[in-house]
């Protein structure tokens, strides 16, 4: 039994340490950027709706502030991370081309007019996952 514990506690921990990661603070700006862009690209949906037009726009505009700060944050501490979040393949840049792809969709599907805005956004998601990540120089 002990052995058995002991392969848990380990598990549990590489669990909580890659959740820590993930929810780390340097990356929560992109996950806000995230929720926006997700608003901004089903926007055409709701637009009939006032109300809910509003609330999106809203929360649109809370987001980009948070995550703008939560930017200046970031870059103040460490300039490397910031560097790094741009060229890396993370949840957030994967799911950012997800959403272009979506709000393209959506574009063409409602003609909203923002066709050559999407592709525009598509193809800048798509090339900062496929450019190599930024490594830290180590002295040996």
């Amino acid at each position: 039994m002990p052995l058995l514990y002991t392969v848990q506690n380990i598990g549990k921990q590489n669990l909580s340490n890659n959740m820590k990661k993930l929810y780390s603070s340097s990356n929560r700006y992109a996950y806000l950027f995230s929720i926006s862009y997700l608003l901004f690209a089903i926007e055409p949906i709701i637009d009939n709706n006032r109300l809910m037009s509003c609330i999106a726009y809203v929360l649109m505009a809370l987001f980009v502030v948070s995550s703008l700060i939560c930017y200046i944050i970031s870059i103040v501490k460490d300039k490397t991370v910031f560097l790094r979040s741009l060229t890396s393949k993370t949840p957030s840049a994967l799911i950012n081309s997800a959403i272009g792809a979506l709000g393209l969709i959506i574009s063409v599907l409602f003609h909203s007019g923002l066709i050559k805005f999407w592709i525009l956004l598509l193809i800048l998601d798509v090339t900062s996952i496929s450019f190599p990540a930024f490594k830290k120089k180590t002295n040996n």
